[in-house]
């Protein structure tokens, strides 16, 4: 548990602090962060990428400059907080605690000036907003309609990231691929959508279309850059279906860099039901990987020989040498524990996807006022599944979901 008390006597440099103790329990890391008068990180793989909800009693001041300094080593470097909002209005407190060796002691405090931001926005045109770090490009949204290469004006898409781009500048994604031209990017579609007595396909575009809608949140900071927009689906004309999403892309680390898509869908007027495809299920979050060799596709269980279809995992890699380049390189998509249907099945491809296929074949009844939400981590990483740290990664990100503020 985390606790957050505000140092009253000492206005001037308010500080809080905070303690993180990692257990392990039944082989999974947990994160416990309690009020203390010091915080103590022990030995980690990897950072632990977390956005904390800020309770409204803390009133922390949003202008101001935070930051974690290492207690017993004046001369190490504060290692930077930043205040962001959240899909429902919130704050959140959000950083990047780095991977050591040995415990470290660290205390909130407030800096005594903004550091110098990591990321920033940048319009592509009126069709693709593109976020870009300081080490790079890191992803792009496309908000305009979306056409094939080629000019053909069928199967045009919106609202989707792509390209994706690993650590070392390389595309992960691909759009319009030979194979699966509707395919697109890391995107969020369902290929049975039905309203009264029609059907139709938003994974494969056939009478039904995601619109982007306006943006509600865009900020870049020191520690991540956040996005948040809403969306419609139309079947037809007629809007059926508003999504928000929020894209939180985290400051990367020597290994990877921790994505997270927190997608919310109500139904506008009427109940949408939705579904995977007959049989195969495919359809909900999916991330299709660019033209590469040496696919190597690992999930929790292990390395797959063969694709899967149907099976459940908390998290699934694909790790390859995309583009022609020399060194391997991959992405991992992890199932936030809180979603329904929690671990859910995918269908994994060596051709070039990755499906979490929440609700799968059975109908999911999307009720105005009802809203659902669905919460995934994107880890992109240098070197395969081993070397990416890719299970060291699911643990952090699991325990930062039992990091919480009081």
């Amino acid at each position: 548990m985390v606790s957050l008390i505000r140092h009253l006597h000492k206005p001037e440099r308010l500080a809080v602090y905070i303690r993180i103790v990692i257990l392990n329990c039944m082989g999974v890391t947990m994160t416990t962060l309690a009020t203390s008068q010091e915080l103590t990180i022990p030995p980690t793989d990897v950072p632990v990428a977390a956005a904390l909800e800020v309770p409204d009693e803390m009133r922390l001041e949003r202008s101001a400059s935070w930051q974690l300094e290492q207690t017993g080593k004046p001369a190490a470097a504060p290692i930077a907080a930043q205040l962001s909002d959240q899909p429902d209005g919130k704050l959140v407190l959000c950083f990047v605690i780095p991977a050591g060796d040995a415990p470290r002691r660290f205390r909130l405090v407030r800096g005594d000036k903004l550091p110098e931001k990591a990321f920033r926005f940048e319009d592509v045109d009126d069709k693709q907003l593109r976020l870009l770090g300081d080490d790079g490009p890191v992803l792009a949204y496309n908000l305009g309609n979306i056409q094939a290469p080629d000019g053909g004006e069928s199967l045009w898409r919106s609202c989707y990231l792509h390209p994706i781009h690993g650590l070392d500048g390389e595309v992960l994604t691909d759009d319009f691929p030979s194979d699966h031209r509707h395919h697109r990017g890391l995107f969020w579609t369902w290929a049975r959508v039905l309203v009264g007595d029609q059907e139709h396909d938003l994974w494969a575009l056939r009478g039904c279309d995601q619109r982007f809608d306006r943006v509600l949140h865009q900020d870049a900071g020191a520690v991540c850059a956040t996005l948040g927009v809403t969306n419609r689906w139309f079947a037809g004309d007629t809007p059926i279906v508003r999504e928000t999403v929020w894209v939180r892309a985290f400051r990367a680390g020597a290994v990877g860099r921790a994505i997270d898509v927190d997608l919310t869908l109500e139904a506008i007027d009427q109940i949408v039901s939705i579904a995977g495809r007959e049989e195969k299920g495919y359809g909900g979050m999916t991330l299709r990987f660019g033209p590469r060799e040496d696919t190597v596709i690992t999930t929790s269980s292990g390395k797959l020989d063969a694709d899967s279809l149907r099976k459940p995992f908390p998290w699934a890699d694909l790790s390859a040498r995309l583009r022609g380049r020399e060194q391997v390189s991959g992405a991992a998509l992890f199932d936030h524990p809180a979603n329904p249907g929690y671990p859910n099945e995918w269908m994994l491809r060596h051709y070039g996807i990755l499906d979490c296929t929440w609700p799968g074949v059975e109908l999911y009844e999307l009720k105005p006022g009802e809203p659902v939400r669905l919460r995934y981590r994107l880890w992109v990483h240098r070197g395969d599944v081993e070397s990416g740290k890719v299970g060291a990664a699911h643990h952090a990100f699991v325990s930062a979901l039992n990091v919480t503020m009081r």
